[in-house]
């Protein structure tokens, strides 16, 4: 089975994604350029099983875009799927396998709002955007969730609001199913 996997990479302007303790072994995997893309970057990895789902930006003529690929086939093939996101300029942040799916956590906003914003996957292949409510997750400032982790039906989320005010940490919690 697949030990280690490690996504933040890019050959030239490809994403790419290295496996370790597979039959791929440890060289990074240069994946195709995604459809309209002028460069794109795997930014976080998580494993679900025979299931691996990485997220990452890519950018292009709208600018930076979040976007996702998924092997479930363990690394032998990959298929890039979009991140649904409202208007305006967004980034991934944090990704997690949850059960046979996936949860991420990203930003989104114009200048001087940096809100947050998360998707949830049954199977990698599908994404749907959540917008979390609920203090210091939206507003004025930055907001970030910049690490998930799942335990049973129950998600961890950690992070950061930054506002004029000040700074703040954030622990958010919730229920998958």
């Amino acid at each position: 089975g697949i030990e280690t996997c490690a996504a933040g990479l890019a050959t030239g302007p490809h994403p790419a994604v290295s496996l370790a303790g597979s039959r791929l072994g440890w060289p990074a995997g240069r994946l195709a350029l995604p459809a309209g893309a002028d460069s794109a970057v795997l930014q976080r990895v998580a494993i679900g099983g025979r299931r691996i789902a990485a997220i990452g930006t890519l950018t292009g003529a709208s600018g930076p875009v979040p976007f996702a690929v998924v092997s479930v086939n363990g690394g032998a093939s990959w298929r890039e799927t979009a991140l649904p996101v409202p208007s305006g300029p967004a980034g991934v942040t944090a990704l997690a396998a949850a059960g046979d799916g996936f949860v991420a956590a990203g930003t989104w906003g114009s200048a001087g709002i940096q809100d947050v914003i998360m998707w949830w996957s049954p199977d990698g292949l599908t994404w749907h955007k959540v917008l979390p409510a609920g203090n210091w997750l939206s507003g004025p400032g930055a907001q970030q969730i910049s690490g998930l982790s799942v335990s049973g039906s129950v998600l961890s989320g950690v992070g950061y609001t930054a506002a004029p005010a000040g700074q703040h940490p954030i622990l958010l919690l919730a229920r998958v199913h």
